[in-house]
Protein backbone atom coordinates (compact mmCIF):
# COMPACT_ATOMS: atom_id res chain seq x y z
CA UNK A 1 0.00 0.00 0.00
CA UNK A 2 1.30 3.19 -0.70
CA UNK A 3 1.39 5.65 2.10
CA UNK A 4 -0.68 8.41 0.47
CA UNK A 5 -3.30 6.07 -0.79
CA UNK A 6 -6.65 6.99 -0.33
CA UNK A 7 -5.77 10.95 0.57
CA UNK A 8 -7.15 13.63 -1.70
CA UNK A 9 -4.64 16.42 -2.40
CA UNK A 10 -5.23 19.69 -4.08
CA UNK A 11 -2.11 21.76 -5.17
CA UNK A 12 -2.95 25.43 -6.64
CA UNK A 13 0.17 26.75 -9.54
CA UNK A 14 0.95 23.05 -10.35
CA UNK A 15 1.16 23.39 -14.35
CA UNK A 16 4.96 24.00 -13.79
CA UNK A 17 8.18 24.33 -11.25
CA UNK A 18 7.56 23.71 -7.48
CA UNK A 19 3.78 22.82 -7.67
CA UNK A 20 4.15 20.81 -10.53
CA UNK A 21 6.95 18.48 -9.14
CA UNK A 22 4.74 18.56 -5.34
CA UNK A 23 1.83 17.36 -7.27
CA UNK A 24 3.68 14.52 -9.12
CA UNK A 25 4.99 13.33 -5.55
CA UNK A 26 1.85 12.80 -4.37
CA UNK A 27 0.29 11.06 -7.01
CA UNK A 28 3.64 8.65 -7.03
CA UNK A 29 2.91 8.20 -3.26
CA UNK A 30 -0.42 7.16 -4.14
CA UNK A 31 -2.45 10.60 -3.38
CA UNK A 32 -5.41 12.00 -5.75
CA UNK A 33 -4.39 15.56 -6.84
CA UNK A 34 -6.24 17.67 -8.23
CA UNK A 35 -4.17 20.06 -10.46
CA UNK A 36 -5.41 23.97 -10.41
CA UNK A 37 -3.46 26.56 -12.47
CA UNK A 38 -4.64 29.87 -14.24
CA UNK A 39 -2.47 28.10 -17.39
CA UNK A 40 -4.51 24.89 -18.64
CA UNK A 41 -1.81 24.27 -21.69
CA UNK A 42 0.58 22.22 -19.44
CA UNK A 43 -1.88 20.18 -16.94
CA UNK A 44 -3.49 19.16 -19.89
CA UNK A 45 -0.65 17.40 -21.52
CA UNK A 46 -0.64 14.91 -18.96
Amino acid sequence: MKKLQDKFDIVTGSDRAIGQALALNLARKGARVMVNDLDTGPAASR
